[in-house]
């Protein structure tokens, strides 16, 4: 990945900033727009969201914020910001919370205590290992069913999926079986060399 970590949280504070304006604001009188989040609750694959309007007033909106959406070597972004928008559409509020999202699906080492089972876990993770697909948004959307209205760490999610990577996978799973990880750095990449025969 060639985007430096610094540039990472600002552009998932920008695209969940856009993203916020979907819903309505009472405060400030704004209504959202409803019709935007059933069409990206509708589509059925990152590349169907790909086509909604309001996906690209979110795209339309970061650019306008003189923030510039970084390229991947090993997949496109769009489809990755399109598989988070779509699960996101499936939150009933833009609130935030600090809650991470595989913690908010399990969190706990006992399995009776996890609310997303550890078999869709595995799915889910296996899907996202893949590709930015319709499998992935499927399991993605039934983990925002599973914790409904409980407030996540939405910018967390969004910049672990825009930047999906082999940590990312070792933090969700540490998060979702509720145990710590003692160091912060980096996890490598590199496969074990197997044994010689």
């Amino acid at each position: 990945m060639s985007t430096p970590a610094a540039e990472v949280p600002d552009l998932a504070e920008q695209i969940i900033r856009q993203w916020c304006n979907l819903y309505p604001d009472p405060e400030h009188r704004w209504r959202g727009d409803p019709g935007g989040r059933a069409e990206l609750r509708r589509a059925a694959t990152p590349e169907a969201i790909l086509v909604v309007p309001a996906f690209h007033d979110i795209l339309i909106a970061v650019r306008e914020g003189d923030i510039d959406l970084p390229s991947r070597a090993d997949a496109n972004l769009y489809r990755w910001l399109a598989l988070a928008i779509g699960a996101l559409a499936e939150r009933r509020s833009g609130d935030s919370g600090g809650q991470r999202f595989a913690a908010a699906l399990g969190g706990s080492s006992k399995p009776e205590e996890r609310r997303f089972k550890t078999l869709r876990f595995q799915a889910l993770i296996a899907a996202l290992d893949r590709a930015p697909d319709a499998d992935a948004l499927t399991a993605l959307r039934r983990g925002m069913a599973i914790i409904g209205d409980e407030r996540i760490d939405v910018r967390a999610f969004l910049r672990d999926l825009l930047f999906w990577s082999d940590r990312t996978r070792i933090n969700w799973t540490f998060q979702y079986f509720g145990q710590t990880r003692r160091d912060s750095a980096e996890v490598p990449t590199q496969k074990l060399e197997e044994p010689a025969k």
